[in-house]
């Protein structure tokens, strides 16, 4: 148990905000899916809602990973200033 305290709160302090939140996306979708796999088996209709919100999930999570990564490629390319270089003549 202790163990387990100390991979959360290590979890907290070097993850950034960005990896916990996609992370969080991923368990929302692996969860969401186990318990529609659970459920449809009794409550068929149920269980295809609760898949919706897996596939709401996954989708937002890969949107996420595409802005964030478009995002990070225009900082470093275009935002980012660049040192000109000097001309010798």
């Amino acid at each position: 148990m202790n163990s387990l305290r100390k991979n959360i709160s290590k979890w907290f302090e070097i993850s950034s905000e960005r990896i916990k939140i996609q992370r969080l996306y991923l368990g929302l979708a692996f969860c969401s899916f186990v318990l529609a796999s659970v459920v449809s088996l009794a409550n068929g209709d149920l269980g295809r809602i609760i898949l919706m919100i897996t596939v709401a999930s996954s989708v937002i999570f890969l949107l996420n990973a595409i802005i964030w990564t478009l995002g990070e490629a225009l900082i470093s390319n275009f935002i980012t200033a660049k040192t000109p270089t000097k001309r010798k003549k």
